[in-house]
This record gives structure tokens, C-alpha cells and sequence, in this order.
């Protein structure tokens, strides 16, 4: 379907220039948060990373840009360009960027038959 209207001209968005790297750091900038979840982006410089953590909301994690490792419930993924990884409410995890990564994180509020298993994905 055609809007009537064209979306106006700062509605379209470039990722990549969303969230910047910054040297030993991780930056994150929130596109939107409610209480039902949150999408998120962030930078990661290379060895940048997050200790083992849990959230009550599934995840879903898009890398745009770079290689992450990620350890989902004491397995191990890597993830590049255009990979994603579904990850379940409640699950532990950490994650290290191998290099310069960008990434997408959504979080969804869990409910009942919820995410049940990890999937390394990558798009077409």
C-alpha cells in the first residue's frame, strides 16, 4: 500500500550514521522505549564488550557492521554483517565485538510461549 502522503524527508533514517564509534568505548543510542520493550543501537569499539547479564525480555540482536562473539546460556556464536540471534527471556549472556561493531538490539516484553531456543540467522 501507498501512503496518500510522502513520510516527511527527515523520516528516512541511515543506520550507519545513527551511533558512532568512539576508541575503547560502547555507545548506544535508544530509538525507542516503552514499557512493552526498546530498540536500541549501538558501537562498539574492538574488544569492547558486556559481562554475562540476563533480561526479563526476549532479545533480538542485528549486527550491521563488524563481528561480535556471544555467549547465549554457555554457547558460543559469531555474528556478522546482516547476522541476527533471537535470544530467550531470562537467558544469560555476554557478548565482545572482535572489531568495530554496529549493532541493533530489540527487546520485547516476554509472554507466554515466549522464545524458546537461540537462532543464528543470516539475512539474505
Amino acid at each position: 500500500m501507498v501512503p496518500d502522503s510522502p513520510a516527511p524527508a527527515d523520516a528516512v533514517k541511515k543506520l550507519s550514521k545513527l551511533v558512532h564509534y568512539q576508541p575503547g568505548n560502547i555507545v548506544s543510542h535508544s530509538l525507542l522505549h516503552k514499557d512493552s520493550g526498546s530498540l536500541t543501537l549501538f558501537a562498539l569499539a574492538q574488544g569492547q564488550g558486556m559481562n554475562e547479564h540476563s533480561t526479563p525480555y526476549e532479545a533480538f540482536i542485528l549486527v550491521t557492521e563488524g563481528k561480535l562473539f556471544i555467549r547465549l546460556s554457555g554457547e558460543d556464536y559469531t555474528l556478522a554483517d546482516g547476522d541476527m540471534l533471537l535470544m530467550p527471556a531470562n537467558s544469560p549472556h555476554s557478548l565482545k565485538a572482535a572489531k568495530p561493531t554496529k549493532m541493533m538490539l530489540f527487546l520485547v516484553k516476554s509472554g507466554p510461549g515466549g522464545a524458546q531456543k537461540a537462532a543464528a540467522v543470516p539475512f539474505p
